[in-house]
C-alpha cells in the first residue's frame, strides 16, 4: 500500500481515504452503549463499537489521485484532475484549479485557513457538501472555541451566517458577530435588528435568545466581552447548570448558557483602563476598581467582571506576576467579588433533564435484574 499523502493510500489500482483518528459511532446510542458494555463485561457479549476509523474507497480512476497544491498540507482533499474529493466524498462541481480553503477569523487575529469550508471560483462547500452560496472574496469563517472549535461561515455581502450546512433565517439578516472572544462564552451570539440569535448544537437549530440590547446605544467593546456606550456597560458571561440530585445523579452537567448582563453601576463616569495583566485588565470607574478576566471558564474563573477590594490591591495586581492560581486565590478570599448585574437575556443549550440520567440507570438496572431472573 502506497501513501499518497493527506491520509490517502493506493494499492496500485484503487485509492482509499483512511482517517488518522477514531470518531464516535453515532449509530450507537448512550443507552445501547451502557447495555452492550454490561453485556461485554458480565455476559461474554461483544465489545461495543464505540469508536470507528472512517474509511472510504475513492472511485477507480485512470489518472492518479494527487493532493491539491494550493491546499494546506494536512487538508484531506484529493483530485484526479477532474473530480475533487473531501475525505473520500465527492465535492460535486468543484474546480480543482481554483478550490481553496476560506480564510478563518480567530480571537488572536492570526490568519489561518478553515479546515471545513472551501470555495472555488463559483461554489462554496462545507466539507464535501455544496452550499447555496455564490463564492466571493469577502467570505470568512469564525472558529468558535466556545463550541468545541466548530466553525461558522459568515458572508459580509448579505450578512448571512451558516453553521456547517444550516443557514440562519434570512428574514432576520443581516447578522453581526457580537464578539470574537470566547473566554466566558458557551454559545456564539449574533446580533440582528430583530434580536440576538445563536445556534443550539444540541437541538441543531438556530434560536432567538431575546431582544437586541445593543440597539439602544453606540456600544464599543472596550475589553473582551465588555461593552460601553458612554452610559451603560453590557457584558457577556457564561454558566454551567448542574444537577443537585443524589445517589450518583448529582453534579451532572444539565445545560450551558451564555448571557448578556447590564452592569449595576451608579457612576456616570467613563471607564479608565489602568493596565494589562497576563490574565486580563484592570480598570477604574467612579472610584471603584475592577478586574476584567480573560482566563475564563476553562481555568475555573467563572465571571467576566470582578470588583477589586481596594486601590492598593488593584495596583498590586498590575505590578505583580499574577497567574491563574493567584486570581483564584483572590476570588476564594473574596478580595475579588463578582460584579453585580442584571441579566438581559440568556442563550441556553440543554443536554439532559434533571432526572434523565437517573431514569437511564434505572432502566439498565431493571434490564439486568430481568436477565438474572430469567
Amino acid at each position: 500500500m502506497e501513501s499518497l499523502g493527506r491520509n490517502c493510500y493506493s494499492d496500485g489500482e484503487y485509492a482509499y481515504y483512511c482517517a488518522p483518528y477514531t470518531v464516535s459511532n453515532d449509530s450507537l446510542t448512550a443507552l445501547q452503549e451502557v447495555w452492550q458494555t454490561l453485556e461485554y463485561k458480565f455476559f461474554d457479549g461483544e465489545k461495543p463499537q464505540t469508536y470507528l476509523y472512517p474509511f472510504k474507497a475513492l472511485p477507480h480512476s485512470e489518472t492518479p489521485y494527487v493532493a491539491l497544491d494550493q491546499m494546506h498540507f494536512l487538508s484531506p482533499v484529493m483530485t484526479n484532475g477532474k473530480f475533487v474529493y473531501f475525505k473520500g466524498d465527492l465535492m460535486e462541481d468543484a474546480n480543482p484549479n481554483s478550490l481553496k480553503e476560506i480564510t478563518e477569523l480567530n480571537e488572536d487575529d492570526i490568519e489561518r485557513k478553515s479546515d471545513y469550508y472551501f470555495a472555488d471560483n463559483k461554489n462554496v462547500y462545507f466539507e464535501h457538501l455544496e452550499l447555496k452560496i455564490k463564492a466571493n472574496p469577502e467570505l470568512y469563517t469564525f472558529n468558535s472555541a466556545a463550541q468545541s472549535l466548530n466553525e461558522y461561515l459568515i458572508n459580509p455581502q448579505d450578512g448571512m451566517v451558516y453553521f456547517e450546512t444550516v443557514s440562519f433565517d434570512k428574514a432576520h439578516a443581516p447578522y453581526t458577530l457580537l464578539s470574537k472572544y470566547s473566554s466566558h462564552v458557551y454559545q456564539t451570539l449574533f446580533l440582528s435588528d430583530d434580536g440576538v440569535y445563536f445556534y443550539n448544537t444540541k437541538d441543531e437549530s438556530v434560536e432567538r435568545a431575546g431582544d437586541n440590547p445593543f440597539l439602544n446605544g453606540d456600544y464599543e467593546e472596550i475589553a473582551p466581552l465588555v461593552f460601553f456606550d458612554g452610559y451603560q456597560t453590557l457584558y457577556i458571561d457564561a454558566k454551567e447548570h448542574r444537577s443537585t440530585g443524589s445517589r450518583g445523579t448529582g453534579n451532572q452537567l444539565l445545560a450551558r448558557s451564555t448571557s448578556i448582563y447590564e452592569l449595576s453601576d451608579d457612576s456616570s463616569e467613563s471607564w479608565v483602563k489602568l493596565g494589562e495583566m497576563q490574565s486580563g485588565t484592570v480598570w477604574e470607574k467612579g472610584g471603584s476598581f475592577y478586574y476584567f478576566d480573560e482566563y475564563g471558564e476553562s481555568q475555573l474563573i467563572f465571571y467576566t467582571i470582578y470588583e477589586i477590594e481596594s486601590q492598593n490591591l488593584a495596583e498590586e495586581m498590575l505590578q505583580g506576576d499574577f497567574h491563574r492560581e493567584d486570581i483564584r486565590d483572590l476570588i476564594n478570599s473574596e478580595k475579588l467579588l463578582p460584579a453585580k448585574g442584571e441579566m438581559l437575556l440568556e442563550a441556553r443549550t440543554t443536554f439532559r433533564k434533571e432526572n434523565e440520567l437517573f431514569y437511564a440507570i434505572l432502566i439498565v438496572f431493571a434490564g439486568l435484574v430481568g436477565a438474572v431472573v430469567e
